[in-house]
């Protein structure tokens, strides 16, 4: 099963405004590429945790 800490952690990775704050914090600029990037990202981490989840459950 999908645990708390984990939908938390997804949640902060899709949150545009959190993503937006750790970009800034990081010295990136605000770019589409960067958005897109991080998306990708987060999209590619929340499956790889459900997948994982569905295997190891």
């Amino acid at each position: 099963m999908i645990t708390d800490e984990q939908i938390r952690r997804m949640g902060v990775l899709l949150d545009p405004q959190r993503v937006e704050e750790f970009a800034m914090r990081r010295g990136l600029h605000h770019h589409p590429t960067v958005d897109l990037i991080v998306f990708i990202a987060a999209v590619g981490l929340v499956s790889a945790i459900m997948i994982a989840s569905l295997f190891f459950g």
